[in-house]
């Protein structure tokens, strides 16, 4: 009896697989290419946390912190400490970690193998840490903004609540039904149309239905990672980025409190 099930019973399961990695399930070595150089001169300053390194900026005085989770090229990218400032200068404490302790992503030909040495399941933990942390600090609440591989990070860390309180997406990886289908925290994911976050439309749609908040703006003419990747020489590609970049703190100031 169960043999003659048997060939139905692997096409559910096939099925099953396939629904749970729509999207964005692998990092394409031909969308990692490091931001031009850039200016760098951030306002920030860096410092230790739960024993990482990690880039820290905003007043200590503010009520509630931001923690920032790069994309793989790390937490010394000139762009995205100085998107940290930009957050910061909203009136949050922001924390960047240095996630890969010291082995950022140097030559996209190296992904494959890199990419096994840093799953972003091992940093849910780390994450929780380094929230905790600053709680302790005095922040009341703290939301999380993850690019590329720190978006697979911060939502993995986002599937419960008392922790985090809120969470942006940027240009996500490794995008799964189950990511969205249990992030327990008001989510705005900003992808690019390469990031495979159309396959989630009718998911996301359900789960506004069950009062959860969420936001997904597909941008057009980007490509993934143009939020802390761009070229600062090209007017549109910071028209771009600033409009994501303003897009995360009015999210922050609708949710972080």
């Amino acid at each position: 009896m169960m043999a003659r099930f048997a060939p139905l019973l692997l096409a559910l399961v096939l099925l099953f697989q396939a629904s749970d990695s729509l999207g964005s399930d692998t990092l394409d070595a031909s969308t990692h290419n490091a931001a031009p150089p850039a200016n760098s001169n951030w306002t920030g300053h860096e410092a230790k946390l739960v024993g990482l390194d990690v880039y820290v900026s905003g007043s200590t005085s503010a009520s509630a912190a931001v923690l920032m989770v790069s994309d793989v090229f790390g937490w010394k990218a000139p762009l995205f400490r100085k998107l940290a400032d930009k957050i910061a200068a909203s009136g949050y404490h922001v924390v960047a970690p240095d996630y890969f302790r010291g082995d950022p992503l140097v030559n996209v030909s190296d992904l494959p193998t890199w990419i096994v040495k840093h799953p972003p399941a091992a940093e849910v933990e780390t994450t929780y840490e380094l929230v905790d942390a600053l709680k302790k600090e005095g922040f009341h609440s703290v939301g999380l903004a993850g690019f590329c591989w720190g978006a697979k990070v911060a939502i993995l860390s986002s599937k419960q609540t008392g922790r985090v309180k809120v969470l942006v997406q940027a240009h996500p990886a490794f995008a799964t039904y189950s990511d969205y289908a249990e992030v327990a925290v008001p989510i705005s994911i900003l992808a690019s149309p390469t990031d495979g976050l159309a396959a989630f439309k009718g998911l996301l749609k359900e789960r506004r239905k069950e009062h959860l908040k969420v936001y997904l703006k597909i941008f057009t003419h980007v490509e993934h990672g143009w939020t802390i990747r761009y070229n600062e020489t090209d007017k549109q590609a910071v028209k771009k980025a600033n409009k994501a970049h303003l897009l995360m703190i009015k999210w922050f100031h609708k949710y972080l409190h």
